[in-house]
């Protein structure tokens, strides 16, 4: 867990600039609603009533904070354009998890967990070790599987009521930030009119947070779900040649965006902690490609710099990269990289799979499989002599395509000599 402060949190997910001009505009836009005890929860021992208080009266809080907006008290961004759904009525995920609340934008055509955009979990008060160690796997939970669900996620924000305390979780691959809001209910058993200043910047705080769009609070592009039409924006980058060079994701063309259509998730196991790759068939240039995501430690090379340096080598044997970048140059210590590359075809395994159902004879098999070891064999060879090393060869990341054979997958590669300092620096830009 990494404690922030509310402003040291929100530069780190830029969103400082905008926070700042929000809060000059706010003024004393809450103070009124601040001013309500009954926001707050009635007194009792249950903790299953409390917690379905405390849901209770953040969805009134959220209803009248809507009607301050629709008063002209606030700048007319400010309106929540998401549906809040009661996570506890229906489960949107097919493990059955059921958070309290779930934030969907008002036109999502499929209410499910890949197309939830912010969750919200109340919990009774108690010691806060206590509540945390009891709570916190609960809610990270939720967190992983809305994260496997929506792979081009930048991190998953969660609300966390704990009694009248409110705080942001933010979800990344490695870690979660945690900042609280502060109280943004009254204790109807203890109100006290002096503490409605400080719930009033708190839901000042949580106003901020709830109508952000998508795209800047958490997602890449502004619609989850499969499939989609995305660009690659690459306006601010002079040098279209270069492998591994920043780039935005989008969802609308300019005049510099690259297309991709016809993009679908290649389903498979993902562990979204360590490095994870989501892979998807998508159509490039009218060519079939795979276009990879993958989250990987900033410590590490980006694969495209990988494949640049393998290619200026003349090294054998690896797809043809069309474009590569990094989209999130550091969230958590990950950065987010993606490559467009040449559909290899299936895994080898696969291919001799293939051979024997349609009854080759086992002498062609064979002399296939022999092939394959002398190909792959060579080429390692040639990555050696351009001093990378593969590091995780296995039938996996060895693919056929007609007659052609492939090593894929370079993303734990390294470099057995040390570079040259010139050599470092061009990599580490790249």
């Amino acid at each position: 867990m990494d404690k922030q402060e509310f402003l040291g949190l929100m530069e780190k997910l830029d969103l400082g600039n905008k926070y700042s001009a929000y809060y000059t505009q706010a003024g004393g836009a809450f103070l009124n609603i601040a001013e309500l005890p009954v926001l707050g929860p009635a007194s009792s021992s249950s903790t299953s009533i409390l917690e379905r208080v405390y849901v209770a009266a953040f969805k009134v809080m959220l209803t009248k904070l809507a009607d301050t907006i629709k008063e002209g008290l606030m700048p007319e961004d400010s309106k929540l354009s998401f549906l809040v759904l009661n996570g506890q009525a229906k489960s949107y995920c097919p493990q059955d998890l059921r958070p309290d609340l779930l934030f969907f934008e008002q036109n999502t055509k499929k209410l499910r967990f890949a197309t939830a955009h912010i969750l919200f979990e109340a919990k009774r008060q108690m010691d806060e070790e206590e509540a945390y160690s009891e709570h916190l796997g609960q809610v990270a939970q939720y967190a992983f599987t809305l994260k496997t669900a929506q792979p081009m996620r930048r991190y998953i924000p969660v609300f966390f009521l704990y009694g009248c305390q409110l705080n942001l979780l933010v979800f990344t691959n490695s870690r979660y930030f945690k900042t609280n809001i502060r109280s943004v209910l009254h204790d109807n058993a203890d109100f006290k009119p002096v503490r409605t200043n400080l719930v009033s910047k708190s839901l000042q705080r949580l106003w901020f947070l709830s109508p952000l769009p998508p795209r800047e609070f958490g997602h890449l592009v502004p619609t989850p779900g499969i499939p989609w039409e995305l660009y690659i924006n690459n306006t601010e980058i002079s040098d279209t040649s270069s492998y591994a060079r920043p780039a935005i994701l989008t969802d609308e063309s300019t005049a510099t965006s690259r297309r991709l259509t016809n993009v679908k998730l290649i389903g498979k196991k993902v562990n979204i902690i360590g490095r994870c790759t989501f892979l998807f068939t998508a159509t490039y240039n009218n060519m079939a490609v795979v276009f990879r995501m993958t989250w990987i430690r900033t410590n590490r090379l980006p694969e495209g710099a990988i494949y640049k340096i393998l290619m200026d080598n003349g090294v054998p044997n690896i797809p043809t990269i069309y474009d590569s970048g990094v989209v999130v140059t550091d969230i958590g210590d990950y950065r987010l990289e993606y490559l467009i590359m040449e559909h290899c075809g299936t895994p080898i395994v696969e291919h001799i799979l293939q051979m024997r159902t349609n009854n080759k004879p086992a002498s062609k098999v064979a002399k296939f499989a022999r092939d394959c070891v002398s190909t792959v064999t060579k080429m390692l060879a040639a990555a050696l002599c351009a001093k990378v090393l593969h590091r995780d060869v296995s039938p996996g990341n060895i693919a056929v395509k007609g007659n052609r054979i492939f090593v894929i997958n370079w993303g734990c590669a390294k470099f057995v000599d040390p570079p040259t300092p010139e050599q470092a620096a061009d990599i580490t830009l790249r």
